[in-house]
């Protein structure tokens, strides 16, 4: 019997500037699913927004909410469509 395992990763962007990356990996589905509800709630307390307010925050603001977001997600991205996160199950090799 083959392992399972769960990646959580992120996106953001659409078509030809569509970015994913791999955030992290967990032994069960549930921890999983925490840790994108951990990701998504994170990003509402430093304060990613819509565009429209996004654009009226100081170079440094922004700056410094990426700066606390890559502290949980070193490889973290955001533009205009926002920031998902997900899961995908693999089977884990020998």
């Amino acid at each position: 019997m083959s392992e399972k395992i769960w990646m959580v990763g992120g996106t953001t962007g659409e078509y030809s500037d569509r970015t994913e990356w791999v955030v992290d990996a967990w032994r069960s589905e549930a921890e999983a699913q925490a840790r994108v509800g951990e990701l998504k709630r994170l990003m509402q307390e430093i304060g990613f927004p819509n565009s429209s307010v996004w654009d009226h925050l100081s170079s440094a603001e922004q700056e410094k909410r990426y700066d606390e977001m890559k502290k949980h997600d070193p490889a973290f991205r955001n533009d205009y469509t926002g920031t998902e996160y997900y899961i995908c199950e693999l089977e884990l090799k020998p």
